[in-house]
């Protein structure tokens, strides 16, 4: 391919293929499948002169750039960061003696903010959205927390209004679904935010399209978003077909006013502007705190923690880079870290002498 000067042919390539990952302007195949063979090499035939020049550039565009050169320095770039990063997260983990050190500056806040994220935060990840359901000892904790009028709670999740007020709709707590769409607070009724789904209808069908290509995936529609989750899936076909949805989406948005979120092993396509940090900001213009806690665990809570001021106590689920100033290993860990922060009470007043 890097030979052909006159930027003619068309390159057709197996999706096992390392190199899958790297040429996305080739045809991609499942070298299993004889129909999508024969599709591919007739495409091929009948592809239009300036259609293989586009392609073909684009290749080699990323062939000269990512040489082998590049390649190999990456790859040492990585080593030595590793190495780095392990070293940054072991001082960044909350331990009990770390989370202790929190108490003080907690008990001593005559106002807070608790904004939690619910998949892999508050709860573990279930290969079917509805099954997260948030246990007792979790929801009895959150009662705690919010009985305490210097706290106000935000559940901020992506997931639907519907489930989200099933499962914490009892609590006086906020909700935010669909990443910041829509809100609810407590007592009250849910509001939203004026977006664009023009693309939905579109977006639902490729979707569909990649769930019959992929057995265990599953498509989420909401008001807002539409979600393609492939935790069910085998793992490596799961993956794969994640990376051809990326880019299909990726031309997509050329044409349509939405933006692409990965998480864990979810890839959701919601409306441009809408975001869990910008929803927090707006909670907390209405409702100034001395003290900001947020704990989540994915891509889309990096948006929350960029959002909210330098000194948020945040926190993220995993051993991974963040902008959060702390990690925890677990969501099992976060319904600790709550814990200790529900056995802190309120001061007892000053008797007037």
């Amino acid at each position: 391919m890097a030979a052909r000067k006159d930027r003619r042919g068309v390159l057709i390539l197996s999706e096992t293929a390392g190199a899958a990952h790297e040429l996305g302007s080739a045809l991609i195949i499942n070298p299993t499948d004889r129909h999508a063979i024969s599709a591919a090499l007739k495409r091929a035939l009948d592809m239009k002169a300036e259609e293989q020049v586009q392609r073909m550039t684009e290749m080699q565009v990323r062939l000269g750039r990512y040489d082998v050169v590049r390649w190999a320095d990456d790859l040492l770039g990585q080593l030595d960061g590793a190495v780095a990063l392990r070293q940054q997260l072991q001082v960044k983990e909350v331990t009990p003696q770390v989370r202790d050190s929190f108490l003080p500056a907690y008990e001593s806040a005559e106002t807070r903010w608790l904004f939690l994220d619910h998949d892999g935060t508050l709860v573990p990840f279930a290969n079917r959205p509805a099954d997260a359901v948030p246990g007792k000892e979790l929801l009895a904790t959150l009662a705690t927390l919010a009985a305490d009028e210097r706290n106000a709670i935000a559940i901020v999740s992506g997931r639907d209004r519907e489930l989200l007020e099933r499962w914490y709709g009892q609590l006086p707590v906020h909700l935010v679904a669909e990443h910041g769409a829509f809100t609810r607070r407590p007592g009250a009724e849910w509001t939203g935010l004026d977006v664009r789904t023009e693309w939905k209808e579109v977006v639902i069908a490729l979707f569909q399209q990649f769930h019959d290509r992929c057995p265990g995936s599953l498509v989420e529609e909401k008001a807002t978003a539409v979600a393609w989750h492939y935790r069910a899936a085998p793992p490596g076909l799961g993956f794969t077909r994640s990376r051809e949805l990326v880019n299909v989406l990726n031309d997509m948005s050329r044409s349509f006013d939405f933006q692409i979120i990965e998480g864990s092993k979810v890839l959701e396509v919601r409306p441009m502007g809408v975001d869990k940090g910008a929803a927090a900001k707006r909670l907390l213009q209405e409702r100034p705190a001395d003290m900001v806690v947020a704990i989540g665990d994915d891509r889309t809570d990096e948006d929350l923690f960029k959002a909210l001021p330098i000194e948020t106590l945040s926190l993220r689920v995993g051993m991974v880079p963040s902008f959060a100033r702390y990690n925890l290993r677990a969501h099992e860990d976060v319904l600790s870290f709550l814990s200790a922060l529900a056995r802190v009470r309120s001061p007892k007043p000053a008797k007037v002498v």
